[in-house]
């Protein structure tokens, strides 16, 4: 997983003097993963190309995973672990523009040693001291490396999955938890909660991830050994009932975990998307809407809306209209929404050629008697 982490750090000194350029490198690869076993050596080597000309500085980092999912480099006072367990051929070298210096190291693991660790190669300029006393700035490249040692000492998973709550993240409702590692392995965490109604009927199935792994667009969430993250989805969809019951089944390392269960207070639950809607000035929530093809050149798809607040809103569509390549057309133009309803639309489309997989975002107008703002409609084919 290349993009599993930063791949560039940047630190930058701030004086009132004139910058002083730093040397350019390329490192490569970013991600070095291994597997093994105790009581073993194993080689592995990275690249570093100049850009530029410079001298380089080699140093080990700790790696924690913070509660977002993302890796955090900790300077080592003392080495210990995977950092006490690697060498490398050199610490410093001269790179020169255009070449390739190749750096190898060895990890000796001991006897007794088992489970996941990690640990970061830093690689940057090693700076000489500026005479001229102008703004210091350095560029470092972390290189993760992973190793993950099985056999007979691989433990059995253990987890902890607790604090599920509603919150509010950047505008939008969201369900989230707690999530503990407490193996010595690394595994993928694959999350979902079921929302139910009073009656037990399935309102909503979410999704819960870590921040990292929703901005990467990865399925799972990749947790670390004694990590505790928090996952989250987001609620699309109103709840119009008394009670909300929560249902959360979580599979980690391909092993399914004990369900967790929660009753939510669903006023409390809609008053809180109602505040998180006003805040965000948008009333309705859209879900991209499905095209589903019906011959070469036509395609449609439902829109479903719902109303969670307290007022009634009027959603008027894009008048109809042909264009160079397709034309497109709602049904009905104009739909009415009064508080706590779902109601659908019909969404057309009519190619002059070959349907084309390109999404295409409308906006229609969200009119109410405290205002008027522009809704988007997502599609996906």
């Amino acid at each position: 997983m290349k993009s599993l982490y930063p791949k560039l750090l940047v630190v930058i000194g701030s004086m009132l003097a004139m910058p002083v350029l730093a040397a350019e490198f390329a490192v490569s690869p970013m991600l070095i993963e291994l597997s093994g076993s105790a009581n073993t050596v194993q080689d592995f080597e990275f690249s570093v190309h100049g850009k530029t000309a410079g001298n380089v500085k080699l140093s080990l980092f700790d790696l924690s995973q913070q509660e977002s999912g993302h890796m955090d480099f900790i300077a080592i006072e003392e080495k210990q672990g995977l950092t006490d367990w690697i060498s490398l051929d050199r610490e410093n070298f001269t790179v020169k523009q255009g070449e390739t210096e190749v750096i190898t190291g060895k990890i000796s693991t001991p006897r007794k040693a088992s489970g996941s660790h990690l640990a970061a190669i830093m690689v940057e300029e090693e700076k000489q001291d500026d005479d001229k006393g102008g703004v210091a700035v350095t560029v470092r490249y972390a290189i993760v490396l992973t190793l993950d040692l099985g056999g007979k000492r691989k433990g059995r998973i253990k987890t902890q999955f607790e604090d599920l709550k509603i919150q509010t993240i950047k505008d939008e409702l969201v369900i989230s938890a707690l999530f503990t590692n407490h193996s010595n392995q690394d595994h993928h965490l694959k999350s979902e909660v079921q929302l139910r109604d009073e009656n037990k009927r399935l309102i909503d199935k979410i999704v819960l991830k870590t921040q990292s792994a929703w901005q990467r667009g990865d399925a799972e969430s990749r947790v670390f050994p004694g990590a505790k993250v928090r996952v989250y989805g987001v609620i699309s969809k109103a709840i119009n009932s008394s009670q909300a019951h929560a249902v959360v089944r979580n599979k980690f390392g391909g092993r399914m975990q004990p369900s967790v269960r929660a009753e939510l207070d669903a006023p409390v639950l809609l008053n809180t998307m109602q505040k998180a809607i006003a805040k965000n000035r948008q009333y309705i929530f859209v879900q991209p809407v499905k095209m589903k093809k019906r011959g070469e050149s036509n395609a449609f798809g439902k829109i479903q809306l719902s109303n969670p607040t307290s007022e009634a809103v009027t959603i008027r569509f894009p008048k109809p209209t042909m264009q160079s390549k397709h034309s497109y057309r709602f049904s009905p133009a104009e739909l009415e929404i009064l508080p706590g309803q779902r109601k659908i639309a019909l969404l057309t489309h009519d190619w002059n050629e070959s349907i084309t997989n390109t999404a295409i975002n409308y906006k229609a107008k969200l009119l109410s008697e405290k205002q008027q703002t522009t809704l988007l409609i997502p599609t996906a084919f």
